[in-house]
């Protein structure tokens, strides 16, 4: 977690924020922000994004971190890591089991770090698509 609260603040002086159209599951959100995270699973750099995220259950969850004003953006993380009890609802994030992101000008889209594509972005969920070797014992939810 270090290198993100050293290389966030220097990153985020010369970022300017960024309105996006985030549809999730045909319903449409504006947010605008620095940062719009998507995430299939229950972390984010490190730390819990809900207490009722899961990795496998089938949902996106997009949510900013923070609103327009630099310093809301670095509130907004703060936030997000001192509220891991808290539900996605209850944290305001959009979930569902398609998003589609959306904004002008296009902008960069990362995945873990990487600059892969950019907007717009189709997000979806294939359930079941990794095949994983577990015991016996192991629930399948």
């Amino acid at each position: 977690r270090p290198p993100y609260a050293m290389a966030g603040p220097a990153a985020l002086a010369r970022h300017p924020p960024f309105t996006a159209e985030v549809t999730v599951d045909g319903v449409t959100h504006y947010v605008t922000t620095h940062q719009l995270n998507i995430a299939n699973g229950a972390a984010h750099a490190g730390s819990r994004i809900a207490v009722d995220a899961g990795i496998d259950d089938g949902l996106l969850v997009a949510y900013p971190l923070g609103g327009p004003a630099r310093w809301s953006a670095m509130a907004g993380t703060v936030e997000q890591v001192l509220t891991p009890h808290r539900t996605l609802v209850h944290k305001g994030h959009l979930v569902g089991r398609q998003i589609r992101v959306v904004t002008d000008p296009r902008l960069p889209v990362e995945l873990d770090g990487e600059t892969v594509t950019a907007t717009p972005l189709d997000v979806t969920v294939d359930r079941n698509a990794l095949l994983m070797m577990v015991p016996d014992s192991f629930a399948d939810t």
